[in-house]
């Protein structure tokens, strides 16, 4: 279900020359790259409420939404939440915060702060609707895990 599906591989080769030309914060790039290594662009909806952001013409969801979706459905089994956030809180936080740096990496400067503040409010959701579907997925996590260890090595901060 979870892992690398060939028909994706043209989508994740263009994730990575855009991320290449962004040059995005290394959480940012590590885990856009792994959700798209994981094909977990299949489940995401990309940036919710925001479509004005995803690319309509080329028929893709922002990676930001896409590695968004991610986070929340790894919940606290994410391998980027810093020592100390093992609550649902903290992680559903972290990784909005991460969505927020995101957007600004990808140079959305003016909708940032304010959209980050509406997930803060709202988000809520869409994080108790991943935890109601049992995720992480044991598929999806041991995808993500074996991903993330990849990145790690490739980028030789294993």
């Amino acid at each position: 279900m979870f892992g690398l599906n060939m028909k994706y591989e043209s989508d994740i080769d263009l994730i990575k020359l855009m991320l290449y030309k962004i040059n995005p914060h290394p959480i940012v790039y590590e885990i856009i790259s792994v959700a798209y290594a994981v094909g977990y662009d299949e489940f995401s909806d990309g940036i919710t409420f925001m479509h004005e952001l995803n690319f309509r013409g080329m028929k893709m969801k922002h990676p930001l939404g896409v590695g968004h979706d991610l986070l929340y459905a790894l919940g606290v089994h994410s391998p980027w939440l810093p020592v100390g956030c093992s609550t649902n809180y903290k992680a559903r936080e972290w990784a909005d915060l991460w969505f927020r740096r995101g957007m600004l990496d990808f140079g959305h400067w003016a909708r940032a702060y304010p959209w980050w503040s509406g997930l803060r409010v709202g988000a809520w959701y869409g994080w108790n609707c991943h935890r109601r579907t049992n995720n992480p997925q044991k598929e999806l996590l041991a995808s993500v895990l074996l991903e993330y260890k990849k990145i790690r090595v490739l980028d030789g901060m294993a």
